[in-house]
């Protein structure tokens, strides 16, 4: 993206015609509006509004009297820069709202994104240079979550050496866990998995010990995107990686950027799960079943083994201690390769891609809505923490990116980390005083669990297991990260991509369940190929090359 752009046929007339005339009938920006103010922090002497279209607030039920346009959270932006945001729309389906918008023209100031939609306003110049005023309008702590990505994040939105949106961040170490039943492992008499091999074991001894009883017991489960998922559940991934097989990511491999589904490694992990399978260790009812009944084999005491990242506490674990007080669980980073590596998949760090609207007047008026957001909801200022006293003095409202002006979903993609590290040393001090805000229920369930018991309250357990057992081990030293080259679609993809993904899983069903010899993984890639997966991949490598 940094160097070259596919373009994108879809609604092109139609957006060159609207480019041409002006994007929704607004006024020229020389016309309209204060001055700019390129400072991070200062305050317009006149109101600055911009509208805003964005997607229904799903958060639960808003505290009485605030809406989305008016809380606590935006009145803090208001006050410290004078910068008020009017909803131009909310929508349950934003992909299909904002198509709409682009092809009438009726674009509101601000907008959230993906990337197909990106690149159809990049080509048409219907968007802001976002260059300058990032460079000069946003705060540090905002420039230091993009930086903790690498250069990977900023330079997939610049085009000609323009920054043409500001990216909403998809976070690391959210790939999966194994996540085991303490109580069925030390009943089984093995020690934790290390390696592919012990996992299969373990797996295979709990079926034969039966502990869930009835002969009901589940080995391993998953749903049927079996992998190449991320931050998600309920996939093989780690099983996988421990063999160098990546699906769905566009690895290096030989000076060539290749699709790692369709690579040798990948038809050698299936021929090992399909055994899994008829020996009875992969659920024989994995290709039917729906998320809701992966669910209730944990929360049953079915399943004692399930891979996950680091949050699984927060719903199906915690939900089996409550069906069975006696059970236990803890989240290991496994299974390692040969040379003891747990290979990790880079995420792809964008999350969406905020525009601005060209012609709008202000574009800075956007960064600095951002800036004092994630002040306000990590309490990072004295002002921010002076306000928020004021307006809710108890601190009991959660607030998140959502009651912003802006909902970005912002924050260091080594936060994981960052998280664990500040919970554990404000619990070795004893001390929740220099804790983020977010942070101090978690700090408050960790003094309640150590007063009343491990499992006096499930939810504080959750929270806590969640957030020290689970992010410890999202973050284990034999960690290995697997560079992705290509995050972004191309042309072919737009029309082929669906039916490739859908063949895609169904393959891995098949092979997996035995509806399919492992032959067919043969059948399989040259039919990929075929149906638009070379052309895909000469696409792919045409822009990894270009960059």
């Amino acid at each position: 993206m940094k160097k070259k752009m596919f373009s994108v046929g879809l609604l092109g007339l139609t957006l060159l015609a609207i480019s041409a005339c002006g994007s929704s009938g607004k006024a020229d920006p020389k016309e309209a509006g204060p001055a700019q103010d390129l400072t991070p922090y200062g305050k317009y002497e006149e109101p600055v509004e911009f509208t805003i279209g964005r997607g229904v607030y799903s958060g639960g039920s808003l505290p009485e009297g605030m809406t989305i346009e008016d809380n606590t959270g935006t009145k803090y932006v208001e006050e410290m820069a004078n910068v008020h945001a009017k909803v131009a729309w909310e929508s349950q389906d934003t992909a299909q709202k904002i198509a709409l918008s682009i092809s009438t023209g009726d674009i509101p100031d601000v907008m959230i994104v993906n990337r197909q939609q990106f690149k159809q306003l990049v080509d048409n110049d219907l968007i802001a240079d976002m260059t300058e005023v990032y460079e000069k309008t946003a705060s540090d702590h905002l420039k230091e979550i993009y930086d903790s990505f690498g250069d990977i994040i900023l330079d997939q939105i610049t085009v000609d050496g323009k920054l043409m949106g500001l990216p909403l961040t998809s976070i690391g170490g959210q790939q999966d866990l194994l996540w085991i039943r303490k109580d069925w492992l030390e009943k089984s008499g093995k020690d934790l998995p290390k390696t592919k091999q012990e996992v299969y074991e373990l797996a295979e001894e709990f079926v034969k010990q039966d502990f869930a009883g009835n002969g009901e017991t589940v080995g391993l489960s998953m749903g049927t995107k079996i992998a190449g998922t991320y931050n998600s559940g309920y996939s093989l991934n780690p099983i996988f990686y421990a063999n160098q097989s990546y699906p769905r990511q566009w690895i290096e491999k030989d000076g060539e950027t290749v699709y790692g589904t369709i690579q040798p490694e990948t038809k050698e992990t299936l021929e090992e799960l399909s055994q899994l399978y008829k020996d009875g260790v992969i659920d024989k009812q994995f290709a039917v079943r729906k998320t809701e009944d992966l669910s209730a084999l944990v929360s049953s005491g079915k399943l004692g083994m399930l891979f996950y990242p680091w949050w699984a506490p927060y719903g199906d674990i915690q939900q089996a201690i409550a069906n069975d007080p006696e059970a236990d669980w803890i989240p290991i980073s496994a299974p390692e390769d040969e040379e003891g590596n747990i290979n990790v998949t880079q995420n792809d760090p964008i999350g969406g891609v905020i525009v601005v609207r060209k012609d709008f007047s202000n574009p800075e008026a956007i960064v600095k809505s951002m800036n004092l957001s994630q002040d306000f909801i990590y309490q990072l200022t004295p002002e921010a923490k002076e306000f928020t006293q004021q307006e809710i003095p108890d601190m009991k409202t959660r607030w998140d990116h959502i009651l912003v002006q802006v909902p970005a979903q912002l924050d260091f993609n080594d936060i994981t980390t960052r998280i664990y590290t500040a919970l554990t040393e404000a619990i070795d001090d004893g001390s929740s005083e220099d804790l983020r805000l977010d942070l101090l229920p978690v700090y408050n369930n960790y003094e309640i669990l150590q007063k009343d018991g491990p499992k006096s309250d499930l939810t504080a357990w959750g929270d806590v297991k969640a957030r020290l057992d689970g992010e410890k081990a999202s973050f284990d030293e034999r960690i290995k990260k697997i560079d992705v080259n290509f995050f972004d679609t191309t042309p072919t993809m737009d029309t082929a991509w669906t039916n490739l993904v859908k063949l895609e899983d169904e393959m891995f069903v098949r092979i997996i369940t035995g509806e399919e010899p492992i032959e067919y993984f043969d059948e399989f890639v040259s039919q990929w190929n075929k149906i638009g997966g070379e052309t895909i991949t000469k696409e792919v490598n045409e822009v990894v090359k270009g960059q």
